[in-house]
């Protein structure tokens, strides 16, 4: 074999060399980068979901309204049971929008709410015993009328509900506190997906 042929033969190699090179480290940035956006997809699904379910139709239209949380989390979630007035342990509010069949008509309903007054100075872990636990996977609900939740439109029409949830207000020392005692709660306020019901009389 000739030198010349020597010499071309060791520049194709070393071009393939190049290339299996470059290929090695593209597939390994590739597979960094699945790994960033697999991790960063699970950050952005949310912990905690929130549901609404309606009971006891009048009419087309639900008398109550259960609120439903589902732990989506890895971990077990501790939440005090909110009520339907603001303050205290959180906080579920009913929001509707509607639209009335006889758009000349005035519409029959009101709005409403309470307070629930602040709760007794306690010490934040010790209040973290009475919470709802919730499992993986599991869910815990509160349930309440219409009224209760202060919706009172009952004229005929085009109803569209949904939930929310307020937490509790916690300072930064306590949600640490929480926190470094391996307390996983919802922190954020969460809003249900909307429902739509119509009444015709």
């Amino acid at each position: 074999m000739s030198i010349r042929r020597c010499i071309e033969i060791m520049a194709r190699v070393r071009n393939i060399a190049i290339v299996l090179a470059l290929l090695t480290a593209t597939a390994g940035t590739l597979s960094s980068q699945d790994t960033v956006s697999t991790q960063m997809a699970q950050d952005s699904v949310p912990k905690v979901e929130l549901r609404i379910l309606p009971a006891q139709l009048d009419r087309g239209l639900p008398r109550s309204f259960t609120f439903v949380f589902v732990n989506r989390s890895g971990h077990q979630l501790r939440i005090p049971r909110p009520t339907q007035c603001f303050g205290g342990n959180g906080t579920v509010v009913l929001r509707s929008s509607f639209k009335p069949l006889n758009t000349r008509g005035i519409a029959s309903g009101a709005g409403g709410g309470c307070g629930a007054g602040l709760l007794e100075k306690i010490e934040v872990l010790e209040w973290a015993k009475s919470w709802e636990s919730i499992a993986p996977g599991a869910s815990f609900s509160v349930s309440y009328s219409r009224q209760q939740l202060f919706d009172y439109q009952e004229d005929a029409g085009d109803y569209e509900f949904w939930g929310e949830y307020v937490p509790p207000k916690l300072t930064n020392e306590d949600a640490s506190l929480l926190e470094r005692a391996g307390i996983h709660f919802p922190r954020a306020p969460l809003v249900s997906t909307h429902l739509r019901f119509r009444r015709l009389n």
